[in-house]
């Protein structure tokens, strides 16, 4: 555990973290989330991004939700090429 090497990496994102703002947690793994850096927050729900022949999404962060047939559904009939 080398706290001082993790922020640094993370200031790179968010400039103004510190390290009391960095807590050692038992969970493992990296949960990657949506960060606004005009509003400076967290995003807290998925993004639909629509290109010339494909829908992305992103900073869908739960699995569960991710295999959800009204995600799917959502995302059918939000897209460009349904319309």
């Amino acid at each position: 555990w080398l706290p001082h090497k993790f922020l640094k990496a993370a200031q790179s994102i968010i400039p103004e973290l510190k390290m009391n703002h960095i807590k050692r947690s038992k969970k493992v793994g990296i949960r990657p989330q949506l960060y606004d850096r005009i509003k400076r927050e967290l995003v807290q729900d998925f993004v639909m991004l629509h290109a010339e022949s494909s829908t992305h999404i992103i900073n869908a962060i739960s699995p569960a939700f991710t295999a959800g047939f009204e995600l799917a559904d959502h995302i059918l009939d939000n897209s460009k090429f349904n319309q």
